[in-house]
Parts: structure tokens; sequence; C-alpha cells
């Protein structure tokens, strides 16, 4: 393929073909950023070799693409060469990463994997036309950062987390370049942004079924990874709370007792049991209430528990002991005063 120049006189731009050049290159001090790929000045040939010629082969232009290869990618020199007196022209190749001379002298190179983030990628391009050696071009990129990887994100403790508790985030994520991470939390409650930004969240105040869920942005203080969003966990149910305590006398000869319960997510329909207790003692399943008039027969200690249950799966349990130490004759005469040991 050739081009003609505005006063006629033909160039041709001849095709790539490889040789091993003793030429200089000029020293290249600064070089631009990555997105900037360098086209270097010409250079003059160092030692014996064959003398320039104002009409000798003509380097225009070098530029090296991909702009950032990875390792493991190729990279290429494209160049567009002028041929001073219209014959073959051939072009040398020597390739440098991270200024160790790699083999080859081809115009395309696998950028090795080792690799690392801000070594130079380095060719010097030599021209001839068998009779004249041409001044190098020297163009350079650079292996580009990399961004994190996610390896995974999940919620501790999953699929539920207890009332008034803390669940916490726990990512997972590797850095190629080896460079440290830094990951920004965002937290949601049923779908609404939530203002807390750290890595663990406190559900106190959540009611029973809140769905909770984050989504984490991993960096590398130069790239991110794409945001990663984990699955949602719900807040359980809160467990109710016996908050009454037995009386420890007996009211004309019985013992009553009505149990007093809180719940946190705010059931009120409790269902109450009685668990152990002596033998005559009833409870009001839906009301709670106790009551007990006990015969000659049962003085001394006897051991109670009680239950409350919110119909969600949570109970609350009560534990004491009545001492009766006698019972008076007659019908109408109360229990002695009974000892009470409560348990919570």
């Amino acid at each position: 393929m050739s081009e003609r120049s505005a006063g006629g006189s033909v160039a041709a731009i001849v095709a790539v073909v490889a040789f091993a050049c003793g030429g200089a290159e000029r020293s290249q001090e600064e070089r631009p950023a990555l997105s900037e790929p360098v086209v270097a000045e010409a250079e003059t040939p160092a030692g014996p070799a064959p003398e320039l010629s104002r009409v000798g082969p003509e380097i225009r232009r070098l530029r090296l693409t991909p702009e950032g290869p990875l390792p493991g990618e190729s990279v290429s020199a494209e160049v567009v060469v002028k041929s001073g007196g219209g014959q073959p022209v051939e072009l040398g190749y020597t390739w440098h990463v991270a200024g160790r001379r790699i083999a080859g002298g081809e115009p395309t190179l696998v950028v090795p994997m080792g690799a690392r983030k801000g070594d130079r990628v380095r060719v010097r391009v030599t021209p001839s036309d068998g009779r004249t050696i041409g001044e190098s071009v020297v163009a350079e990129v650079m292996v580009p950062n990399r961004p994190p990887e996610w390896q995974s994100l999940r919620l501790e403790p999953s699929p539920t987390v207890a009332p008034a508790s803390r669940v916490v985030a726990v990512p997972e994520a590797t850095d190629v370049d080896g460079d440290p991470l830094e990951f920004e939390y965002t937290w949601y409650v049923n779908d609404r942004r939530r203002d807390a930004t750290g890595e663990s969240f406190d559900v106190t105040g959540l009611r029973r079924g809140d769905a909770l869920r984050v989504t984490v942005v991993v960096s590398d203080s130069e790239e991110e990874a794409p945001p990663r969003e984990s699955d949602v966990v719900r807040v359980g149910n809160a467990e109710p709370r016996i908050v009454s305590a037995p009386e420890t006398t007996f009211e004309d000869g019985v013992f009553r007792y009505a149990l007093g319960v809180e719940d946190p997510d705010g059931d009120t329909n409790f269902r109450y049991g009685l668990v152990a207790g002596p033998d005559g003692m009833e409870i009001d399943a839906v009301l709670g209430e106790i009551s007990w008039r006990p015969d000659p027969s049962q003085v001394g200690t006897h051991g109670v528990e009680l239950a409350a249950s919110d119909g969600h799966g949570g109970e609350a349990r009560q534990v004491f002991e009545l001492t009766v130490n006698e019972i008076v004759s007659g019908s109408e005469a109360p229990a002695a005063p009974a000892a009470v040991e409560s348990e919570p």
C-alpha cells in the first residue's frame, strides 16, 4: 500500500517484518498517564550501522492498543511508516515490561500474568529498508488498576433476628492487586432507607415481621465493584414477659393470683396454662387467673409453674413455691399465711 505526498512523490506504507536492531533509544524520563499513550521522538542508532540517509525509512506514528492492557491480554503496536526510497521496510520490535526485556520481536505482546498495577509496557520500534536504519520510536502504556471482586455477602443471624438485638453484615471480597478494601453500607427496613451506615444494625424498636436488608459497595480507593445486596432478614417474635408476682397470703382460705403479662410486639391475646401445681389448683386459660383452696392434707410446700403464650411461638414462664402452714377447721376458716418464693 502507498501514499502520495503533496509534491507528487510516492511513499510506501510497508508491511511489518521483525528483525533485531541495535539502535540506541533516546531517554524518556517522563511519560503521560495511561489514557495518553506515548509516541516517542525519533532516536539515533548507536554503534556501527549503515549511514543514515535523508531518504531513509521514517516512522510517522506508533500507538499501543489497548491503552490499559491487563495481565494475560495482548497489546499490539500499530505503526505507520514512510519509505524514503520506495524500498520494502522491515520493523524491529523490542518489548519491556516493568523494565525487564521480554523475549521475541513481534508486533503483539501478551502481557505476563505476573504484571502488576502500574507496571509499564514499553516497545521500541526501529525501521530499516536494508540499506538504511531509520530513527527508533518508543511508546508505552501502563497496566491499570483492577477493581475488587465480590465473593459473598450475608447477614447474621439469618433468616430471623431477635428483637432488641443487632444484625451484622459479613461482606467478603478480594482484590487481585492486593489493595486494602473499604466497605460502605446502606441499610433498609421494609424497603425504606435508614441513616445507619455501619456494618451492624440495631433492630431495637422494630416490630415482628419487619424486613431488613443491606446494600454494600466495596472499593480499593480507586475503583468500586458493582453494589451487592444481601438477602432479607426478618425481625422475629418477641417473647412475652410475666411482670406480676403472687401474693403471700390466702384470702378466705383461697389462694388467688392474676398473671400480668407484657409483650414488646404489642400482643394481648395470651393463653395461660398451669404447668405444675398442687391438686385442686386451677387457672383460667383466657384471663390468667389462678385459684386454689388447700385442704388439711395439703399442709406443706407446693411447687407452682405457670405459662403465658402470645400465640406466635413466644412463651413466658413463672415458677414459685407456696407453703401452707396449717388449715383452720371450719368451712369459712381461712388457711394460714403461705410463704411464697418466686422465680421469673
